[in-house]
């Protein structure tokens, strides 16, 4: 009799555990951050800037991918846009040739973006993916009033001939965010990201109108952003028991 009751416990005991486990559904997201270096690119509408050289970080939360292939991201950053201007050769009024010193005109960007990711596999345990997104940003500071002079009375500054002011800065823009990146895998719940993307603005960051009493004409400058990131995927499982 005691190895009847001792058998009927044990088929109990597995069904039991068999329709608990047919009960428990997943769940989870996973964050992190990353950072790294930026190459800054401005457009502009009288003539062209080189490269900055910038960095920026970024904390960003996902949630986990539907049916391991896609997953929707929400990310919010600090990003230096710009430009530089470097030696530049100039000629003075008695035919003098030098270089004008080098100068970088930096933006200050509180970044939001949300997006969709595509991921594919990579081996058994590692993956890569591409992803597609909009972007908002606020521009906390600048550093174009270094670059600025006083032209009247009333303190009402305006760039020199060549350089932007701060008057004509659009704190909010927008735009895209497209890129790419792998995700290689450190433990069950840790991955190493390395991440390539491209930020053009849709907006323009800065707008000068045309200053008449010095022969400026109205400016325009659109930002564009290389961004190769670095950082850490943490995984979040959470597991729901009916």
């Amino acid at each position: 009799m005691k190895k009847i009751l001792l058998f009927v416990f044990l088929l109990i005991f597995v069904v039991t555990d068999q329709q608990a486990q047919e009960v428990v559904e997943t769940g989870g997201f996973a964050y992190g951050i990353k950072g790294g270096p930026s190459l800054g690119t401005q457009k502009y509408s009288t003539g062209s800037r080189e490269v900055l050289f910038a960095p920026h970080v970024i904390g960003f939360i996902e949630s986990l991918p539907f049916d391991g292939k896609f997953s929707l991201f929400a990310q919010a950053g600090f990003h230096v846009r710009g430009s530089a201007f470097r030696n530049q050769r100039w000629t003075n009024i008695d035919n003098g040739t030098f270089f004008n010193a080098s100068k970088e005109f930096k933006y200050r960007n509180i970044a939001l973006s949300l997006g969709a990711k595509q991921i594919k596999p990579l081996g058994d345990k590692n993956s890569f993916y591409y992803f597609l997104g909009l972007r908002g940003e606020y521009t906390v500071s600048t550093n174009l009033v270094s670059f600025e002079e006083i032209l009247d009375p009333n303190n009402n500054t305006f760039s020199s001939l060549s350089w932007p002011a701060t008057n004509y800065v659009r704190n909010l823009n927008y735009g895209g965010i497209v890129g790419g990146g792998v995700e290689l895998s450190l433990s069950e719940f840790i991955g190493l990201v390395i991440e390539l993307s491209i930020n053009p603005d849709f907006s323009l960051q800065y707008r000068q109108p045309q200053i008449q009493s010095r022969n400026i004409p109205e400016q325009f400058i659109k930002n564009n952003t290389l961004e190769l990131s670095v950082g850490f995927r943490f995984q979040r499982i959470v597991e729901y028991i009916d």
